[in-house]
């Protein structure tokens, strides 16, 4: 159910209106901390909204500030090539 969760959030962060409301509400630290979850799944789709947030340069400089870089290098160590 958690990536069906992250899925949404993930199809959510490929709007660009809904990107600054999206990082103002904390969304970086909970994507940060389910790119350590246990299922791979799960891994995949907080990427995949990472990766949707850092579309837009102002959101990147924000992913940045947050520490999610380092979380997300680690994710891409994961055997699940779709991480």
């Amino acid at each position: 159910m958690a990536h069906q969760s992250l899925g949404v959030v993930a199809n959510m962060a490929e709007v660009l209106e809904n990107q600054t409301p999206m990082v103002e509400a904390g969304t970086l630290q909970h994507l940060k901390f389910m790119l350590a979850h246990e299922s791979m799944e799960v891994q995949r789709e907080a990427a995949r909204a990472l990766g949707n947030l850092s579309a837009e340069f102002a959101q990147t400089q924000q992913l940045a500030a947050s520490g999610a870089f380092p979380p997300l290098v680690k994710a891409l160590a994961c055997p699940d090539a779709l991480v």
